[in-house]
C-alpha cells in the first residue's frame, strides 16, 4: 500500500469507528456489538485505569515486533516532536492543558518549567 493509501486509511477509520458508535448509541451498554462496556480500558476521573477485555483475549493479530530496521526518526518526525514537546511545556501550552501533569504523572507533579 502506497504512503498516501495508508494515511488516508488511518484518516478513514476514526470516522468509521465513530459512525459505528453513533449508530449503537441507544443501545444498552451490555448489548452493544461493537464497542461494549468491558472492551475497552477506562481512566476514571482520579486517573485510575481498568484493562478492557481486549487485553485478555490475546489475538495473533497483535504480534510482538521485533526490530525492523534501524529504528531512527526521519528530521521531520524529530521537527514535529520537538515542536510539540517545546508547545506544550512553554507557557501557552500549560494554559491550553492545565491537565497535562496531572494525567501524566499520576498526580505527582515533578520537574515543572520554570
Amino acid at each position: 500500500m502506497s504512503p498516501v493509501n495508508c494515511e488516508n486509511l488511518f484518516r478513514a477509520l476514526p470516522c468509521l469507528h465513530n459512525f459505528i458508535m453513533m449508530g449503537e448509541e441507544g443501545r444498552n451498554l451490555n448489548d452493544r456489538e461493537y464497542c461494549s462496556r468491558n472492551i475497552i480500558d477506562v481512566e476514571t476521573e482520579d486517573g485510575t485505569i481498568t484493562d478492557g477485555e481486549w487485553k485478555k483475549n490475546y489475538s495473533s493479530n497483535f504480534a510482538r515486533f521485533d526490530r525492523v530496521g534501524a529504528n531512527r526518526a526521519g528530521d521531520t518526525a524529530k521537527g514535529m516532536r520537538n515542536y510539540l514537546r517545546d508547545y506544550f511545556i512553554s507557557s501557552i501550552g500549560e494554559e491550553q492543558a492545565p491537565w497535562q501533569y496531572i494525567r501524566a504523572f499520576r498526580g505527582d507533579i515533578i520537574n515543572l518549567p520554570e
